[in-house]
C-alpha cells in the first residue's frame, strides 16, 4: 500500500513537470524569445550591425543573455567609448551606445602617404582617412611609437597631455580652440613639454605640463603684446616653462 502511494505520488510529480515544461514551451517561451531591440545611439551604426556584433540577430533567450558581454562586444568597436545594456523583462533589450570624443588629429605614416587620424582623450585612435578632415581640431605631432590603425592606443607618456586638453576644452573652449598645433618636445624620464601654435597669433610657445587655462591665459597675453609691439618678426619662440618670459630671437 505504501509503495503505491510513493508511486502515484512520483508519477504524479513526473506528470506535473512534464505537464510544467509543455506549459513553458507552448505559452511562455515564445514570449520570452527576444523580441524587441532598442538602440539609442550618437554614432552612425545601423540596427542591422547592432544585432550582427552581439549575436542578437538570432533567436536568443531572456535568461540565456549576459548584459556584460554584449557590452563588451560593442567596445571593440573603436569608435564606441561606452555601452549599455539593459533587458527588460520578458523580450526586450535595450542598448546605449556612447561614442568617443574627438580630441585631437594626428598624422602618420600609412602606405607611402601620410594618413590623418582622429584620436581621444584616453588616446585611443578611433577614426582615420578622408572622414577625418571634417573635423576642426588641434594637430599633435611629434608622438613616438607605430599607431596607424583605428583602435590602437598612444604611448602612456602622452595621456597627462590629452587629459589636460579634455580638462581645458571643458572649462575654457575658446582657449582650447585657438590651438592649431601641439609639438611634443621629449624630455627625459618621459616627461613632455609642448610647443603651441595658436591660430590667433604667429609666435609659438613653449609650455610644461600640466596645460591649465592659466598658462594658457599667460601664454596669450605675452604673445598679443609681443606681436603688438611689431616684434614678431624677431621672435622665433617664447618660453614660458620656467615661470618667467624667455624668447629666442631668430637668427640673421
Amino acid at each position: 500500500m505504501r509503495e503505491r502511494r510513493i508511486l502515484m505520488l512520483m508519477t504524479g510529480v513526473l506528470a506535473g513537470v512534464l505537464l510544467t515544461e509543455i506549459l513553458f514551451n507552448l505559452i511562455l517561451a515564445p514570449r520570452m524569445r527576444v523580441s524587441s531591440v532598442v538602440l539609442e545611439s550618437d554614432i552612425a551604426i545601423t540596427d542591422e550591425a547592432v544585432l550582427n556584433l552581439t549575436g542578437l540577430d538570432r533567436d536568443n533567450w531572456y535568461f540565456s543573455l549576459d548584459e556584460k558581454s554584449l557590452e563588451a562586444s560593442l567596445e571593440e568597436l573603436a569608435v564606441v567609448e561606452k555601452a549599455q545594456v539593459k533587458k527588460q523583462f520578458p523580450n526586450r533589450i535595450s542598448i546605449r551606445i556612447e561614442s568617443r570624443k574627438p580630441l585631437v588629429m594626428s598624422l602618420t605614416m600609412g602606405s607611402g602617404e601620410l594618413k590623418p587620424l582622429i584620436i581621444d582623450r584616453e588616446g585611443v585612435v578611433f577614426l582615420s582617412g578622408r572622414k577625418v578632415f571634417s573635423y576642426n581640431l588641434p594637430l599633435l605631432e611629434g608622438v613616438d611609437g607605430v599607431w596607424n590603425q583605428e583602435g590602437m592606443l598612444l604611448s602612456e607618456e602622452v595621456i597627462p597631455l590629452l587629459e589636460d586638453l579634455d580638462r581645458l576644452r571643458s572649462v575654457s573652449e575658446n582657449l582650447y580652440n585657438i590651438i592649431s598645433e601641439i609639438h611634443i618636445v621629449p624630455r627625459e624620464r618621459g616627461v613632455l613639454d609642448i610647443e603651441l601654435h595658436l591660430t590667433t597669433h604667429t609666435i609659438p610657445v613653449l609650455l610644461d605640463l600640466p596645460v591649465t587655462e592659466a598658462k594658457m591665459n599667460q601664454a596669450v597675453m605675452v604673445v598679443d603684446v609681443m606681436e603688438k609691439e611689431g616684434l614678431a618678426p624677431r621672435i622665433e619662440e617664447v618660453d614660458l616653462r620656467s615661470g618667467s618670459i624667455v624668447y629666442k630671437e631668430r637668427e640673421a
